[in-house]
């Protein structure tokens, strides 16, 4: 929460993205050596109901973009749907 004060004033966009490290599903994250699998907001390693209190507390007002990789000829629509909807929920709307 701390970060979430201290950066406040020049917090003006964020991205809601979640993964889980080393699935056999997984893919190499840009230059890292580490293997990822992107998931909706609600299944990987970022605790979101935190992320969104934080955003709440200091009064966060922009835009939060659902970041969702795929593969060629995969469709991810429905992944990104359950994230919009959970954080959503989240947010209230």
């Amino acid at each position: 929460m701390k970060e979430f004060i201290f950066l406040k004033d020049k917090i003006v966009h964020t991205h809601a993205k979640n993964i889980i490290r080393g699935r056999d599903d997984a893919y190499r994250e840009g230059e890292s050596k580490i293997f990822v699998r992107d998931v909706p907001a609600d299944l990987g390693e970022v605790d979101y109901r935190s992320y969104i209190k934080a955003l709440k507390y200091i009064g966060y007002k922009g835009f939060l973009t659902i970041e969702m990789h795929s593969r060629l000829g995969e469709d991810r629509r429905q992944d990104i749907l359950k994230s919009k909807k959970f954080l959503e929920e989240l947010i209230g709307r």
